[in-house]
């Protein structure tokens, strides 16, 4: 057998494989290493179904002050060394009025 240059391979195997879509199948997430659905994948609903930052995590006192310009002396809320365990901030929303500076 000849060998041939690589575009005319590859204009074999696309007109071997037009035409002939595979099966689908379903297979285990496992097994799905490697492989490209059949169709989009879409979720239901927004998982997790509230707004919420793409990290999970606290953050720290020394990052809401420098976020948000909070001192201690202008937290409405108990403290602001604790204010990170006072209440949860999500993404794209702003702190609660009352521990706005100066307010």
């Amino acid at each position: 057998m000849a060998l041939i240059d690589i575009e005319a391979a590859r204009e074999l195997l696309i007109a071997a494989a037009s035409g002939h879509p595979l099966e689908s199948e379903l297979i285990s997430i496992d097994a799905a290493r490697n492989r490209v659905t059949a169709t989009p994948v879409v979720a239901p609903m927004n998982v997790p179904p509230f707004t919420a930052s793409a990290m999970d995590a606290t953050p720290s006192t020394v990052q809401i002050r420098h976020s948000w310009g909070l001192r201690p002396s202008l937290c409405g809320c108990r403290a602001a060394a604790s204010l990170a365990s006072q209440w949860r901030a999500p993404c794209n929303r702003a702190p609660p009025r009352a521990c706005l500076p100066g307010r």
